[in-house]
This record gives C-alpha cells, sequence and structure tokens, in this order.
C-alpha cells in the first residue's frame, strides 16, 4: 500500500510539475481513443474515417486539454480562488451554464465542419453551417451534457486540486467523448 501511494504521489508531483502539458496530450489521447473505439467497436468500421479521428484528436488536445485548462484553472481560479462552497458552485455554474454552450459546442460544431466539410465553403461559410447545426441541436446537447457533467464536475470543483482538474475530466469524459462521437461524429 505505502508504494502504491507513492506512486500515486509521484504522478500528482508529474502532473503538477507539467499541467498543461499533461492536459493537452491525455485530453488529445482520451477523445481519440473514444471515437475510434465508436467507430470500430459501435460504427463497425473496416476502414477508420480519419478526418473525424483528426477531429476528435485535434478537439481533444487543443480546445479540451488546452482552453478548457486555460479557462478552468486561470479564469476561473482568477475570479473564484479555493474550493468553498461558493466558489466551487460559481465554476460549476460557469462551466455547464457558459463555457460549456458558449464555447465548447461551438467550437466543437466549427471544427468538425471545418474537417469534414469546409474545404469548399470557406471560413465565414463553415463556421455558419456549423452554427446553425449546434442551433438545431443544442437542446439534446445541453441535455446530455448537464446530464452527466453536473455530476462530473461537481467532483472537478468539489473535491480535486487545480493541477488534477483536466486529467480528471480526461478519464471521465471518456464516456462522455464516446457519446459525442456516437451522436455527432458523422459527417450528416
Amino acid at each position: 500500500k505505502l508504494d502504491q501511494a507513492n506512486s500515486l504521489q509521484r504522478l500528482s508531483d508529474a502532473i503538477a510539475r507539467w499541467p498543461l502539458l499533461v492536459a493537452v496530450f491525455s485530453c488529445a489521447a482520451k477523445a481519440y481513443a473514444a471515437d475510434l473505439l465508436m467507430q470500430k467497436v459501435v460504427d463497425r468500421k473496416d476502414k477508420l474515417d480519419q478526418k473525424r479521428s483528426l477531429l476528435f484528436l485535434s478537439f481533444g488536445g487543443l480546445f479540451q486539454g488546452g482552453f478548457q485548462y486555460f479557462i478552468w484553472n486561470v479564469v476561473f481560479e482568477s475570479l473564484w480562488p479555493g474550493r468553498s462552497r461558493y466558489a466551487s458552485l460559481c465554476k460549476l455554474a460557469a462551466t455547464n451554464l457558459i463555457s460549456d454552450p458558449l464555447f465548447f459546442f461551438p467550437t466543437f460544431y466549427v471544427m468538425k465542419e471545418a474537417c469534414m466539410e469546409g474545404e469548399s465553403r470557406g471560413p465565414v461559410g463553415t463556421a455558419h453551417v456549423a452554427l446553425m447545426k449546434y442551433g438545431a441541436n443544442i437542446q439534446q446537447d445541453m441535455m446530455m451534457s448537464w446530464a452527466f457533467w453536473l455530476p462530473g464536475h461537481y467532483v472537478t470543483y468539489f473535491w480535486l486540486p487545480v493541477h488534477l482538474r483536466v486529467p480528471w475530466v480526461a478519464c471521465a469524459s471518456f464516456m462522455y467523448v464516446c457519446a459525442l462521437s456516437y451522436t455527432r461524429g458523422s459527417s450528416h
């Protein structure tokens, strides 16, 4: 048990030394693996959809790892420092009511549209089509998100130190990204 505790402490220390790097790589790997699982096991594809895989790899690393690290660990911590009940509730609400609907989903839809269909439309046309699709799906997307992330981010903000937030979410969100891949991963 002592060796296990020492190993976990060494892992936590390493994450604390390189939190952004760990966030980007863990989220990229998780998102890629979740999409790969959906394509191969659920969709039973013989050939991997490389554009779709690239979408999840890049969205996982850039947005889920990079941007969410910045918003949660820099912006939210400067607005509501610490883990008091008030600070944690504010972060929980801001993530689920502001960050996800205004940043997470629009970014995902724009990146998806750019990866799958955007070459022929140009950047403005791609963004327009992507945001129209998001508008059509917002109710279902937010219900799925809140069902998973209201309890998930309770753990994120009430229990975890700052440097473990994104790695926790990378692990916890594997199933969420599987659902996102299944419901929104195809080009249709």
